[in-house]
């Protein structure tokens, strides 16, 4: 079931852990300032981008929701059984919205938009600019792909090498997760044994579709800049910032080596490629062409 715009608190409860355990780490993230349970719930009535809705109860607001999976269920799987473990699933939740900080609202994939650039940058040049760092342009393309190298793409990959360093893996570090200042956000889905809430340890693989959800993150930005943009190069970046702050952070309890790392990377590799290979594929490829070769004079 989806609930709009609400969070459960269970889940919440693993957001303040990843939380904690990142900013004491120095990682770019969010902050949960506060919780609130709804005095009331509102269903909409024509789809989730319109403001007419209808207000609901508790009870009737799970009703709802069970009512909306049980109708796309297949008519062989709707069994007594069945519903009454859909609406036992319900009962036990209590749905809350949260109020977060982070460094900025906007996602990466926002600095393809004209108007929320302008103002990102007016913002970034008037707070955050460092000593003799030029200003950005948000009208010229060199300052964008200044911004991107500078900024997003290297806090970005630092700040996953921090994570991974903890022991902890985001699954979904994608376009919309990643701030348009490369922190990653959106924590829900964090996962690790040092969050102590019974996590399994991460595993390589875990490490590895993280960057490898960055890479597409980056991509899909570069595709939405016009093209403008060198999505490999930018990538590469990218994972440099990585090595480089994986290096410095990693320490007895880090579950993963950055010989795990390029091993898991060549095991990706197929023996051989050509041109009929589909673009996914020829992407793996690519991909694990740039991680090993991070790597190289490992």
């Amino acid at each position: 079931y989806t609930a709009f715009g609400l969070q459960e608190l269970a889940v919440l409860g693993r957001v303040a852990r990843v939380s904690a355990l990142l900013r004491a780490a120095g990682v770019g993230t969010e902050y949960l300032l506060g919780l609130s349970e709804p005095t009331y719930f509102a269903k909409p009535l024509l789809d989730e981008q319109t403001d007419a809705h209808q207000k609901m109860t508790l009870q009737a607001y799970k009703d709802s929701l069970v009512l909306a999976d049980w109708n796309r269920l297949p008519e062989e799987k709707r069994t007594a059984e069945k519903l009454a473990e859909m609406q036992g699933q319900l009962t036990r939740e209590t749905f809350m919205v949260s109020a977060r900080a982070m460094d900025t609202s906007m996602r990466m994939i926002d600095l393809a938009q004209p108007e929320l650039r302008e103002e990102l940058f007016a913002k970034y040049n008037r707070h955050f600019i460092k000593p003799g760092q030029l200003p950005f342009d948000s009208t010229n393309p060199a300052d964008v792909r200044r911004f991107l190298t500078e900024q997003t793409i290297q806090f970005a990959g630092s700040n996953l090498a921090k994570i991974h360093a903890l022991g902890l893996a985001c699954k979904y570090p994608n376009e919309q997760n990643i701030t348009a200042l490369g922190s990653l956000i959106d924590t829900d889905s964090f996962h690790g044994e040092p969050l102590d809430i019974g996590d399994e340890p991460i595993t390589v693989r875990d490490v590895y579709q993280d960057f490898r959800e960055v890479y597409s993150a980056i991509s899909q930005t570069a595709l939405a800049l016009g093209g403008t943009e060198d999505g490999l190069e930018l990538t590469q970046t990218f994972l440099s910032a990585y090595r480089m702050q994986f290096k410095q952070s990693k320490n007895d309890q880090t579950p993963i080596t950055e010989q795990d790392i390029v091993t898991y990377a060549m095991s990706q590799l197929p023996v051989n490629i050509n041109r009929t290979e589909t673009i996914p594929q020829m992407e793996s490829y690519i991909f694990a062409n740039l991680v090993t070769a991070m790597y190289e004079d490992h």
